[in-house]
């Protein structure tokens, strides 16, 4: 399945639109800046959350938040989101479930510092079986 796809299945925006009332005035981080990042912030509107920075791997050299055009926000190393104090991180990936033992496993372990963090979407349990089948 595609990722515009997925998206429609999860109902994005109104999820979306649950996210800027549970987080209003919060400190967001986006971890994620790959396709599925793509196309949500070309299709859908996330100008209601208050995102301070995008991070992903591909940003691990860059030492404080800078603007990325492309991206639309500023950007930062995964192993940096500590220093700016976010509310909430949101996984913003197809697949959750690594980046989540990559955050647990290797920065919390090499930083010494914790974030609280959250799957963007919230996907049922057949929702993550039809994904995990497709995947394999």
């Amino acid at each position: 399945m595609e990722i515009p796809e997925i998206l429609k299945k999860l109902n994005a925006q109104k999820q979306i639109k649950f996210l800027e009332k549970k987080y209003s005035g919060k400190r967001i981080v986006i971890y994620g800046a790959g396709k599925f990042y793509n196309v949500l912030k070309e299709e859908y509107d996330l100008s209601g959350l208050n995102v301070i920075a995008v991070s992903d791997k591909k940003f691990s050299e860059i030492n404080e938040p800078v603007f990325d055009e492309g991206v639309g926000y500023n950007v930062i190393a995964p192993m940096l989101i500590y220093t700016l104090k976010p509310d909430i991180v949101l996984l913003c990936v197809q697949d959750d479930y690594f980046v989540e033992k990559d955050i647990c496993e290797n920065i919390f372990q090499q930083t010494g510092h914790k974030f609280k963090y959250t799957p963007l979407f919230k996907r049922t349990l057949g929702q993550r079986i039809f994904q995990d089948w497709e995947d394999f």
